[in-house]
């Protein structure tokens, strides 16, 4: 997989759910940043301001999970300030 196609895919998606006034952060963390090349997957973490929001999210990268087998996990702001998810994975933050 190539991860600069994958980041201009995910900030194509962000493209569109910026015109729908969805506030969100997308993160890139796993296998993907370490070796891009023999990564399963591709996960993402996606931190949202309203779980109202999470439905039309997941819509939004349906494309994209139909060329790439993608894992998203979704937490709130509140949640991923809790669990300190992107220092402990050291995720690469795309938008």
């Amino acid at each position: 997989m190539d991860i600069e196609i994958i980041k201009k895919e995910l900030r194509e998606i962000n493209s569109i759910l910026i015109n729908s006034s969805i506030i969100m952060e997308c993160y890139l963390f796993g296998s993907i940043l370490h070796n891009s090349k023999l990564a399963n997957d591709i996960d993402i973490l996606i931190i949202y301001k309203c779980i109202d929001n999470v439905k039309y999210i997941k819509k939004s990268f349906l494309s994209l999970s139909s060329t790439y087998p993608l894992h998203l996990i979704f937490l709130s702001y509140s949640e991923e300030g809790e669990f300190n998810f992107i220092q402990q994975q050291n995720a690469e933050k795309i938008f």
